[in-house]
């Protein structure tokens, strides 16, 4: 029996500071690395829940309160997704999926694009960390 956890996110992402260091390119191929990471290929993903405190790492302990704007998880979550997600849909790295049955009208649902994982396959070196770390040091 395989006790591994099938969890991708990683634990924690870097501090805003750290991120506001960066340029949006490095940005970019942060966040399309790290949602690569958790989203395999042909796995969707809906955009606004992308902007919940346990969707792109898991809660160390600074997810006190989810709802919270200035929890420090979510305030890091909205910078990055407000800064490189537009530039990932302007170099069509993520598709959006068609509306279907049971969908709310405000549903926007993506996955990576052909040319989202070409990049990813591209991409070598980024000043930012990989965001693959699944595990506590």
């Amino acid at each position: 029996m395989n006790t591994r956890s099938t969890d991708r996110r990683p634990y924690s992402l870097p501090t805003l500071a750290f991120l506001e260091e960066f340029s949006l390119h490095d940005l970019t191929v942060f966040l399309l690395k790290l949602l690569a990471h958790i989203y395999p290929r042909g796995t969707a993903f809906w955009l606004e829940a992308l902007y919940s405190p346990g969707s792109l790492c898991r809660s160390d302990g600074e997810a006190f309160a989810p709802g919270d704007p200035d929890n420090p998880i979510m305030v890091r979550i909205r910078y990055l997704l407000n800064t490189a997600w537009p530039e990932i849909v302007r170099n069509g790295y993520v598709t959006e999926l068609p509306r279907r049955l049971g969908w709310h009208a405000s549903e926007r649902w993506f996955e990576i694009s052909a040319e989202g994982w070409a990049a990813v396959r591209s991409i070598t070196r980024s000043p930012l960390p990989t965001p693959c770390p699944t595990t506590k040091s």
